[in-house]
């Protein structure tokens, strides 16, 4: 399933200048836990049940489409039933003591490094992540992270000691027992109200529609849309697009992996939350910043069929919103005509390999499933990327139009 919104809005928000100046991230905590190191490892590279609740899930995707999953995808779900996701692979590990993943999202790069220390108590675990940040968002990124690393830790040493980190007067964890709030509950309190600070921003409605009519009968053009390989026919950026389980959602989600012309790497979780074959279909995204979501109808034509792919949603007021519709309808266009040229020419997405290329339609013969690989718990990634809009930029002031005509050529 395709991932129209990361061209239409994702794209747009980035178009803000990029800071020049840029700070070290560097964050640290560290939790004594009475175990071996050997039963802490397990419970970080293959946890029996999710750790932190069920608001995170941590799922592997392809970098490359058909490939096998390398990268690990960190979903959030937030207070407001929306996304944060985050990006991370596995650089090094030596067990059982040390783990280093690194965020191949955001703006800079950024490591975090894992320790396990046996000492005569049980375990010490020491998390330290590091990188650059843009100045503007040096603040706040430090303090989503620390909270992001104390409620991991702390949550990893309520469960494998089985009670609650409050203090001396710890009350033991049980079902049932609905008068005791686990520490890492209440930071993850914080970390929420810290997410919502971030995204307080003024709304602007967007709304726009696009048609193309197609020399393809409605059911063919619907097999090409909601075929997953046809998204990185139809927008090379697109690597793949992987259906998973997310946290809170009760359907299955999209999981769209991205690569920008600078190399790096993004992720985006849409949903479809209406399906009629072969005549309408709407997706949602789930981690764009703002409530937004793509309308496609399919109506029959006297030569085959018309497309309309209409996008609707919000946008921050300022230097992140759309100038009038002519970016959205310049975007929409594109990828309408590319869906047009694949159709009537009849070109298939690339098949996989396991099902002997068979086109849709075509059971392969049964056979016994892979064993998954195994996914570590999201306390060993970086936290989700959390956006931080770059301040709106104001020149100064000046009576003297040459000189305010100067300042602005400078820019």
């Amino acid at each position: 399933m395709r991932n129209l919104l990361r061209g239409l809005i994702g794209d747009q928000l980035l178009r803000r200048p990029a800071p020049e100046q840029r700070e070290p991230l560097d964050v640290h905590h560290r939790v004594l836990i009475n175990c071996d190191r050997k039963a802490v490892w397990e419970e970080l590279v293959t946890p029996a049940v999710p750790l932190l609740s069920e608001d995170l899930a941590v799922v592997a995707i392809p970098e490359a489409h058909l490939a096998p999953p390398t990268a690990l995808a960190v979903l959030w779900r937030r207070p407001n039933g929306r996304l944060r996701a985050g990006l991370g692979l596995v650089v090094g590990a030596e067990p059982p003591g040390l783990v280093v993943t690194r965020a191949v999202d955001g703006s800079a790069p950024i490591s975090l490094t894992t320790t396990l220390e046996e000492v005569a108590e049980g375990c010490i675990v020491d998390q330290r992540l590091s990188g650059i940040t843009p100045a503007h968002a040096t603040e706040l990124r430090s303090a989503f992270a620390l909270l992001w690393l104390q409620r991991g830790l702390i949550g990893l040493k309520e469960r494998l000691e089985g009670g609650s980190s409050l203090g001396p007067a710890a009350v033991p964890v049980v079902p049932g027992n609905a008068g005791v709030d686990p520490f890492s509950a209440r930071l993850g309190a914080e970390i929420a109200a810290l997410d919502a600070t971030v995204g307080g921003a003024a709304l602007v409605p967007v709304a726009h529609d696009e048609a193309i009519e197609l020399a393809v009968s409605p059911d063919a053009l619907w097999e090409l849309l909601l075929d997953p390989g046809s998204e990185p026919l139809v927008r090379p950026h697109t690597l793949g697009v992987t259906t998973v389980v997310a946290p809170g959602a009760p359907e299955p989600v999209h999981v769209a992996l991205h690569r920008s012309d600078d190399g790096r790497r993004s992720v985006t979780v849409s949903q479809v939350t209406e399906q009629v074959r072969p005549t309408r279909l709407v997706e949602r995204s789930l981690t764009s910043e703002f409530e937004s979501a793509v309308v496609t109808r399919i109506e029959p034509t006297p030569g085959g069929s018309r497309l309309t792919e209409s996008l609707v949603g919000s946008l921050p007021a300022g230097a992140g919103s759309l100038s009038g519709a002519g970016p959205a309808a310049a975007l929409l266009r594109a990828r309408l005509e590319a869906i047009r040229r694949l159709a009537e020419a009849g070109i298939q997405p690339q098949r996989d390999p396991r099902t002997g290329f068979l086109p849709p339609g075509f059971e392969p013969a049964p056979e016994a499933p892979p064993p998954p690989a195994p996914v570590p718990s999201p306390v060993l990634l970086p936290p989700p990327h959390l956006p931080i809009a770059v301040p709106e930029h104001r020149p100064p002031r000046s009576d003297n139009f040459d000189e305010a005509f100067t300042t602005w050529g400078m820019l």
